[in-house]
């Protein structure tokens, strides 16, 4: 019983993690806001592009990642304490 505990306390981890990478990017901005404005000579919708395609690359692979932890969770998210005890 204690090895279930402890899986379902490490796919928790493992959805905590995925969420914090998922704003990573988000804090890295708010902390280098003043750098990122530069000339650059490359128009500026491509930048805009990338940017948003990054973005949606990095929320897609963060809700796959919950997805993906909570699936190893099923049983135990339908259970009883008492079962899991």
């Amino acid at each position: 019983m204690d090895q279930e505990i402890s899986y379902s306390n490490r796919h928790w981890i493992n959805v905590t993690a995925a969420f914090f990478l998922a704003s990573l990017p988000i804090l890295i901005i708010q902390v280098f806001h003043s750098s990122l404005y530069f000339k650059s000579e490359v128009p500026p919708y491509l930048v805009f592009h990338n940017i948003a395609e990054s973005f949606s690359i990095i929320v897609s692979m963060s809700i796959f990642g919950v997805g993906k932890a909570l699936k190893h969770l099923k049983p135990f998210l339908h259970s009883s304490k008492k079962e899991l005890l």
